[in-house]
């Protein structure tokens, strides 16, 4: 996963993420472009990755007197559509930094479902040494590694971001996932995450319980976890979300309730950064990053470990 790798993936998720009905409309500013190996534009803002993969510049080694915190997830975690500074990661930085000498490290990686958080804590974190560490947990995480969200008619599923070619086709296509699913015939990789036949929430809760394991011998407290989503009012992803929080609390994390900020957005739309990029809009970072800090500050094992970086 180094950094080329990383930007490749990225710049090709901003291209071929797009609704189909909604690839050939975007305004010309808004496109991706390619900056360099590892920065390119999209929605205007830029996405670069310093050389381990992850987003913004290069890590130096831990600082004394500086307490680190890494916040592992997918491209939720990364920012996907909005600036680096607004990604909640900076944005917990930036508040805790108002009391505390802290860091904040972006670990959030385009594509990367359970086993590959588990794999990117085992390879990065006794390298980083962090303090804390943070899940940002998208449903999608229950799939297999590497696997992107899609649908399916019975046995035969296909990618939520298949391209298509033509703007006829587009619309065909829109329309054809229209029908099937108000006809009950389509589903989705949630209802597949729900479905125990799966084994996709065996796994995943195998995998949530080696990450807690694997903070822990770093001598970590437990993950604080929390599900991280742009959609409110969805019945099954709620459902969904309350067993992963049920399973994250089994594997030991400490869990900060998603309703903590659906709640406040019941009856909205989904909170994106645009029609043709349905990553979390900069408000709902907002909101991701203000459930994670109050939880940090709440949780007493944690609160103290804070202490002796208050600055004076």
């Amino acid at each position: 996963m180094a950094g080329v790798c990383a930007a490749e993936l990225g710049l090709a998720l901003a291209e071929r993420g797009l609704p189909p009905e909604r690839r050939f409309e975007i305004p010309a500013a808004w496109r991706a472009r390619r900056l360099s190996d590892q920065a390119y534009l999209w929605h205007g803002r830029l996405h670069r990755y310093n050389s381990l993969g992850f987003r913004g510049g290069e890590w130096g080694p831990k600082r004394a007197g500086v307490f680190r915190i890494a916040v592992l997830g997918d491209s939720i975690t990364y920012g996907y559509g909005v600036g680096e500074e607004q990604a909640y990661p900076a944005l917990i930085e930036r508040a805790l930094g108002a009391r505390y000498r802290v860091e904040v490290l972006n670990l959030g990686y385009a594509g990367a479902n359970s086993p590959d958080i588990l794999y990117l804590a085992d390879r990065f974190l006794p390298r980083l040494s962090p303090d804390l560490v943070l899940y940002g947990v998208c449903l999608n995480d229950y799939l297999p590694s590497m696997t992107p969200q899609y649908r399916r008619v019975g046995p035969w599923r296909w990618s939520e971001a298949a391209p298509a070619r033509t703007r006829v086709g587009a619309i065909l296509s829109a329309g054809l996932h229209g029908l099937l699913a108000r006809l009950g015939l389509e589903q989705d990789f949630v209802h597949d995450a729900l479905d125990a036949s799966t084994r996709y929430a065996a796994r995943f809760e195998r995998d949530a319980a080696d990450l807690n394991r694997a903070a822990r011998a770093r001598g970590a407290p437990p993950v604080v976890a929390m599900v991280v989503s742009q959609i409110p009012g969805r019945s099954d992803a709620l459902e969904l979300t309350r067993r992963t929080e049920t399973i994250l609390g089994r594997a030991g994390m400490t869990v900060v309730p998603a309703e903590t900020y659906l709640e406040r957005w019941a009856g909205r739309p989904p909170l994106t950064v645009s029609r043709w990029e349905g990553h979390p809009s900069a408000e709902a970072h907002a909101a991701f990053a203000d459930a994670f800090v109050r939880a940090i500050e709440g949780t007493p094992a944690i609160a103290r470990r804070l202490e002796p970086f208050l600055r004076r």
